[in-house]
């Protein structure tokens, strides 16, 4: 039996970051495959909410800020990633869309005039989302990639 749990574990490491990055770019629901009798399926969370955040429509004139929308079940689930310094930032070798993130992994680093700064993430997922490349420059505290919390979901 570990030589089946090994295979199927091999096999969800070498899909699930392509079935998240399909779900992602094409915007279906969900995405299903068969492989070796197994099968995996990845299902978007609310197919309605945006996935990326919007800003709240302006105020009409004279008038009061219109309500925003109340975050979704998948908003309280991604943890953003953010700068610990002003620099470029280097992202690690294996933080891409539907790359695995441990709680207090080393995910980037920040070159602050030849010094690397460690970011670290606060919260272990899936990278969901990724908002800078390696060798953009950041600014501290800015957003570097949203990690989704697997089966977790705050009370």
């Amino acid at each position: 039996m570990p030589h089946n749990t090994e295979r199927l574990g091999d096999l969800l490491d070498s899909l699930l970051p392509v079935l998240v990055e399909r779900l992602h770019e094409t915007g279906l629901g969900e995405i299903e495959i068969e492989r070796d009798g197994a099968i995996v399926r990845v299902r978007a969370e609310d197919r309605g909410a945006p996935i990326a955040s919007t800003p709240a429509p302006a105020a009409p004139r004279g008038g009061t800020p219109a309500a925003a929308a109340a975050p979704s079940v998948a908003d309280d689930r991604r943890h953003p990633v953010r700068s610990t310094a002003v620099g470029f930032v280097k992202l690690a070798p294996d933080i891409h869309v539907g790359g695995k993130v441990a709680k207090g992994s080393l995910v980037a680093t920040v070159d602050v005039l030849g010094v690397a700064v460690e970011v670290r993430a606060d919260h272990g997922g899936i990278v969901a989302k990724l908002r800078c490349a390696t060798g953009d420059p950041v600014e501290y505290g800015q957003e570097l990639f949203l990690v989704e919390s697997v089966g977790e979901v705050k009370a």
